[in-house]
């Protein structure tokens, strides 16, 4: 077996990995980054302080050239094998290129390897990496390192959730074709695996898995999303074919004297790509407006569901909690779908689902809804809001999350809070750094606390800087405050969101850092990397940095950190967690 030969880079990060000053609000410590990892994303972190993070981008891939495909070398700016010379190695550079494009949710060609760059990892004192359902046996086909593993939630009984995908394997496909008037029988290399996803209940080294009712084609797709303290677990399941897939399936499938260049199942696997990939462009408010939106449409209707666990893990019962209505089937032949994405110890859910704006058939649009009773019921119905979700539900009923309405004439997160204990519940905007500041809430604890991430430039660039924010929604005079005015004013960290906070305050944040490392030339470089820090409450004085530093010129603040930073939600940092799915 033949692979790429690349170094490993020495790296040094430039600053304290902890640190707190008697004014501070908050103490950081940095959750350690797995050595073979360079990213670490956070998720939950319950009250024990117990951490569910999921790592990013492996160091320590082996690649096979000959699975390669000339575009995608091109691309990543390795040479092309020639008849004198054949390229072996590969600059730690065009390994840095390379990675993101191999990754599973961005590689559209099955003749290319498939890699998982995510991988699930737990913190409690130390912390411990997992890859779910991935193959190391060298006597099975299946590739090593090419599972995708991802933890969203975890319990006070230190139960984690998540979802891990199947690992691919090569998969032969022998054709003829009339080369020159003779025929030239072609072998070419794709992959397959058994299944999309599956939904996983991991405790102290035993895994459990949900399964999806409907697995007819390319083994279906299910996903753990939250998990309460009576190990009542909420997310998503497929149910059945939609029936546009299904036309397109039968289309692949169909018997024809045309020469077959691909598999079935590579075809099929087209169908689910393009689709889980999908932009949404008609919300847009004129053609200045840029605007995306991510449809993560499938091949299948998925629909929220409630699994009641044992403790073990097992499915006692399982619960399709339905759509907002009911696809039209004359008008809407595509996917109608529905997630469950948190549950609060009363078992009631929250989430997302499809529906049609102001009833009308042809701009279908996924808005916020809580589940009770085994019932879809909508948040909100005001025809400003465009699209939205609902991502945390805390233990008195405080629902959480943002919708999509137009500001001044382009379309903008707005989060929002929801009373279900209220009289007569409505949808309540919270405000923002400020006037059209976007703004994703990801978590409200018991206190009634939020966090989440919000722009706090306004420019007229896409890609506005964003920081990691909290407020508390009891207080007379609700405010959302800057974390990087809660912590020491000289760290280089910068945190631009943050993804929970527990019972005890605690606050769970991503920070981006620069990185000092030496390239295969020997000269220094910088990079910037993603760091999960957990925040402990002090009692100490919000600060003000911004005026103690001019303009906040940590290293966390300038252009090209926020850049890096875009490219990291572009490339899948925003929805490898339950709380930011579009």
């Amino acid at each position: 077996m033949k692979i790429f030969v690349h170094g490993t880079l020495a790296a040094a990060v430039v600053v304290a990995l902890s640190g707190t000053a008697q004014a501070d609000t908050f103490q950081f410590t940095e959750i350690e980054t797995p050595e073979n990892l360079r990213n670490l994303i956070p998720a939950a972190i319950n009250n024990s302080g117990q951490v569910a993070a999921v790592g990013r981008f492996p160091k320590d891939i082996e690649i096979r050239p000959e699975w390669i495909t000339p575009e995608l070398r091109r691309q990543a700016g390795i040479p092309q094998d020639t008849d004198d010379e054949v390229v072996e190695s590969i600059t730690d550079a065009q390994y840095d290129r390379l990675i993101p494009l191999l990754e599973d949710r961005f590689n559209s060609n099955l003749r290319n390897q498939r890699i998982g760059t995510n991988r699930a990892v737990i913190s409690n004192g130390t912390t411990e990496v997992l890859q779910f359902f991935n193959d190391t046996d060298p006597a099975t086909p299946e590739l090593e390192n090419a599972v995708e593993s991802s933890l969203y939630q975890l319990n006070e009984n230190g139960v984690y959730v998540g979802y891990g995908s199947a690992p691919y394997r090569p998969l032969v496909h022998t054709y003829t074709t009339e080369v020159d008037g003779e025929d030239v029988e072609v072998e070419e290399t794709f992959f397959e695996r058994d299944f999309i996803s599956r939904g996983v209940w991991y405790w102290d080294g035993q895994l459990k898995t949900v399964e999806p009712p409907e697995q007819a084609q390319l083994g279906g797709e299910s996903a753990i999303l939250d998990i309460n303290e009576n190990n009542l677990a909420v997310g998503y399941a497929s149910v059945g074919v939609s029936p546009s897939a299904q036309e397109d399936i039968d289309n692949c499938t169909e018997e024809t004297d045309a020469v077959e260049t691909r598999p079935d199942y590579a075809c099929v696997w087209n169908l689910w790509y393009q689709r889980q990939g999908s932009l949404i462009t008609y919300l847009r408010s004129s053609q200045f407006d840029r605007t995306q939106i991510t449809g993560n449409n499938s091949i299948y209707d998925v629909h929220a569901f409630m699994w009641q666990l044992d403790a073990n893990g097992d499915v006692i019962s399982a619960t399709d909690l339905g759509t907002l209505g009911e696809r039209d089937a004359e008008d809407d032949d595509l996917d109608y779908s529905s997630y469950a994405y948190a549950v609060n110890n009363n078992g009631v859910a929250v989430g997302q689902s499809w529906t049609y704006y102001n009833g009308n058939t042809g701009i279908r649009v996924k808005m916020p809804v809580y589940f009770q009773d085994g019932e879809a019921l909508p948040i909100t119905v005001d025809e400003r809001y465009r699209w939205g979700a609902a991502v945390d539900i805390n233990d008195n009923g405080l629902v959480v999350g943002y919708v999509k309405r137009l500001v001044n004439d382009t379309l903008r997160d707005v989060p929002f809070m929801y009373d279900l204990g209220s009289a007569e519940p409505e949808l309540v905007e919270l405000d923002s750094f400020f006037i059209g500041s976007a703004a994703v809430v990801t978590a409200v604890n018991n206190s009634g606390v939020i966090v989440g991430s919000a722009e706090v430039e306004a420019t007229i660039s896409g890609n506005r800087r964003r920081a990691g924010f909290m407020m508390d929604t009891t207080a007379d005079n609700m405010e959302m405050i800057n974390l990087n005015d809660t912590i020491r004013c000289d760290t280089d960290y910068f945190i631009v969101s943050a993804e929970d906070i527990n019972d005890n305050g605690q606050v769970l944040a991503t920070a981006l850092v620069n990185v000092n490392y030496t390239d295969e030339n020997g000269n220094q470089q910088i990079r910037t990397d993603t760091k999960t820090l957990k925040l402990d409450p002090t009692g100490g004085e919000i600060n003000n940095c911004q005026q103690e530093q001019g303009l906040v010129e940590r290293s966390g603040a300038s252009t090209g950190l926020f850049s890096a930073f875009g490219m990291l939600l572009i490339g899948g940092l925003i929805t490898i967690r339950r709380k930011f799915f579009n």
